[in-house]
């Protein structure tokens, strides 16, 4: 497939002034709040009123505080959907026997990781873009919107490489909570798609009086206005200088938020083997947002070798592309749910149907529900007596075979 073809970019929604207006208020207050060693204001008071009314009754005239500069982005990102598996040590709250050595399966479904190690990465995939139908194949047209030049980062980060990195964990670090722990050596990918999207930032600068150091917000543009993000910068020492503003939200993130991201913005993983736990899944998204949200986590997790986009795992962010991974997962989820049962009720799947005759009680119900689940729709169905293996999609056979060990030719 060729390479403009792969890349997704979401257009930016919005122009530069509309974007200076959102984020004038903010900009407005972070430097405000505050006087200079000259016992002048950063900010004029009458700059916070302006902004505000330039926001808010856009038909006043005013205008909103002018950054120093304003510069549109595409920020390389991935959605990733995939499936690992690993020997796993489990317990949970009802588990009074303590934990127990099996093989455990965790499912992601639109993880969402930054292409590009700048630290802001971390801090704007916390607000995803939702729709497949904003994304167009990239083209050079869309690296000039809205009168300015857009500066279109590189990929240096690869998704594969941070699941393939959980491998060399140590055991110590391999300790999800006090009811999960994993072997590293045994993590596996089962499935594993990624889809590089550019997604278009806003990152507008401030310059402040000195001895104040400057702001700067980032703002994702995929859609209308909305959560944007203030960074004050510092050295690294203890006397530098910092803005009043920022006591007023001391104990948060280095990056100050304005606004709320989405509340399902965080890595979701789902244990489906066990299935049954959410205690588990909980903790063990939990512990990846932990790691991921990390100050400079990023910075780690640059590739030491050229990201090659021809990699049959990559794939376009279209709905067909994505329907078929979720296609996948979704039937191993489905299996793995009845396995539960039956497991539960000592069963196996093969006595499912030499039980129904006479079956009564909770073997009955067992019965009942998977004959349900069959009937209630003939393409489940369909799907269900499908091994799973033949709906693997060809690209990721195709990965799998170029692994494999080559025979020398003799």
């Amino acid at each position: 497939m060729p390479l403009t073809f792969v890349f997704s970019a979401i257009p930016f929604a919005f122009s530069p002034e509309d974007a200076i207006t959102h984020i004038g208020v903010a900009a407005s207050v972070a430097g405000y709040v505050g006087r200079s060693n000259k016992g002048q204001p950063n900010v004029p008071f009458t700059a916070l009123i302006a902004s505000i009314l330039a926001k808010y009754f856009p038909m006043s005239g005013f205008q909103p505080l002018q950054p120093t500069r304003i510069q549109p982005v595409y920020l390389p990102t991935w959605f990733v959907r995939a499936e690992l598996e690993a020997k796993a040590w489990l317990s949970s709250e009802s588990d009074s026997e303590g934990s127990q050595s099996e093989a455990a399966t965790v499912q992601f479904e639109d993880l969402y990781l930054p292409g590009f190690n700048l630290d802001f990465g971390r801090i704007l995939v916390r607000d995803p873009p939702t729709h497949i139908e904003l994304a167009k194949p990239f083209s050079p047209d869309l690296a000039h919107q809205w009168g300015l030049d857009v500066m279109c980062l590189p990929y240096n980060v690869l998704p594969f490489d941070i699941l393939d990195s959980a491998r060399n964990l140590s055991y110590n670090n391999a300790v999800i909570s006090e009811n999960m722990r994993f072997s590293p050596q045994s993590v596996k990918m089962n499935l594993a798609a990624a889809y590089p999207v550019l997604l278009p930032v806003y990152l507008a600068q401030y310059v402040s009086r000195e001895p104040w150091p400057h702001v700067t917000i980032l703002l994702a543009a995929h859609s209308d206005p909305g959560v944007h993000y203030i960074h004050i910068p510092h050295p690294d020492t203890e006397d530098s200088v910092r803005l009043p503003f920022e006591e007023l939200v001391a104990g948060q993130d280095d990056y100050i938020e304005v606004g709320s991201t989405p509340e399902d913005a965080e890595v979701r993983a789902v244990v489906v083997n066990p299935m049954g736990d959410n205690l588990l899944s909980d903790e063990l998204s939990s512990w990846l947002n932990d790691i991921l949200q990390q100050r400079n986590s990023l910075v780690s997790m640059a590739a030491s070798h050229p990201i090659n986009m021809e990699d049959p795992r990559i794939r376009e962010w279209t709905q067909e592309e994505v329907d078929s991974v979720h296609k996948w997962l979704h039937m191993g989820r489905a299996h793995s749910f009845f396995k539960t049962i039956l497991k539960n009720m000592n069963l196996d799947e093969s006595q499912i149907t030499s039980l129904k005759p006479g079956a009564q009680g909770e073997t009955k119900f067992v019965v009942d529900l998977f004959e349900a689940f069959l009937k209630a729709d003939p393409e489940q169905a369909q799907k269900w007596q499908e091994t799973r293996a033949a709906s693997t999609p060809e690209w990721w056979r195709q990965w799998e075979e170029s692994q494999k060990p080559r025979r020398p030719i003799r």
